[in-house]
């Protein structure tokens, strides 16, 4: 427990390799620092599931949990009366299997689905069969996910990725320019002892349409309180993710640098991507509403004092342009606005004592 109100849990059982698990914690997906698929930054969510080590060269992995849909059930009146609504129920479930054939390259594949207004779908409780079939069998209601990841690992020293993400994709229309190619991609570079010997380098670039994340029906958005479960930004958005870690004389000092870039997402938006293709509207043209734009640098530098105490100075640059913008988290839309320019300096210090 970290603090009276945030409480979390993670219970394992098995080996290294294959186990159980049963946890409100946190989940990461993907090769990236800042996952397309399932990222690590958002609140922790409770899931069940398992990891299998298939072969020596084969892993596979499967979850089901709970999300926080933010919209509330109007069907339950049993608490009106000390203001304590309930959520509508949205439910995750996934699946991901990893291969790596040679030492020097590992490919891995995984399918997500958002389903809600049921507690759980038996159907989606069989960890082998692809959902994208299952949702169709269910009414095609629910919303599906697909992503795969390449590593290319040509030596100890360096590590190249790239992430391609699908939302409720449509064979017939692919390759069609008026489509609905609903793509999310990332790739990176990460190279260590980079100028200096025990440093880390990393460049990472992320890209999502104005499509992904979001569904026809808003209790089945890839979203968890607000927050979208894959890439941090959501839809509609980029970024250009540079760190760089070294050390100096005893001294371990962080360099990173964020600069992303986001645009509007509106109920037009959402109706306008299921009535595609339609040859009589113009395609929607990216970030021609306006955009809001966030740029982060920040240096940290930490030392060990003594064997058990530690200290921590850390300064951070953030320029943030149409910082007033108007979002929604139970629509999971933002308008941008005319308005505010952010910028902030801030100055961190910490002593840590470790027995």
């Amino acid at each position: 427990q970290r603090n009276y109100y945030i409480a979390d849990m993670k219970l394992q059982y098995g080996d290294s390799t294959s186990y159980f698990y049963f946890n409100k914690w946190d989940q990461h997906w993907g090769p990236g620092v800042n996952s397309l698929t399932i990222t690590n930054k958002i609140p922790s969510f409770f899931h069940f599931g398992f990891m299998w080590e298939l072969h020596q060269n084969i892993r596979f992995e499967y979850f089901h949990g709970k999300l926080k849909s933010g919209i509330i059930d109007t069907s339950i009146k049993y608490y009106d009366e000390v203001s304590r609504p309930f959520d509508i129920v949205r439910n995750i479930v996934a699946h991901r299997l990893e291969w790596q054939p040679r030492k020097w390259i590992i490919f891995s594949g995984s399918e997500l689905v958002t389903y809600a207004n049921r507690s759980i779908e038996l159907a989606y409780l069989l960890p082998f069969v692809p959902f994208f079939p299952i949702q169709e069998y269910l009414g095609e209601i629910d919303n599906v996910i697909m992503s795969g990841d390449i590593q290319f690992l040509p030596n100890n020293n360096i590590r190249m990725y790239g992430v391609l993400l699908i939302d409720e994709w449509s064979p017939p229309y692919t390759f069609d320019k008026d489509n609905r190619n609903w793509f999310g991609w990332q790739a990176g570079f990460e190279k260590q002892n980079f100028l200096l010997p025990n440093s880390f380098l990393r460049f990472e670039y992320t890209w999502t349409d104005h499509r992904i994340y979001r569904h026809r029906f808003q209790v089945n958005d890839y979203y968890s309180y607000g927050t979208p479960v894959g890439f941090w930004a959501g839809p509609h958005a980029e970024e250009l993710y540079i760190d760089y870690n070294f050390t100096f004389r005893n001294n371990h000092i962080n360099i990173m640098v964020s600069n992303a870039i986001r645009g509007v997402l509106s109920d037009s938006l959402l109706i306008d991507q299921y009535n595609r293709p339609d040859e009589e509207k113009p395609i929607y043209e990216r970030f021609s509403e306006g955009t809001e734009r966030k740029q982060v640098i920040l240096l940290s530098i930490h030392r060990n004092i003594i064997d058990n105490i530690s200290l921590n100075l850390s300064y951070t640059y953030v320029d943030w342009k149409n910082s007033g913008s108007s979002f929604n988290t139970n629509r999971s839309e933002l308008l941008i606005e005319d308005g505010n320019k952010l910028i902030k300096h801030s100055v961190g210090f910490g002593l840590r004592y470790h027995y």
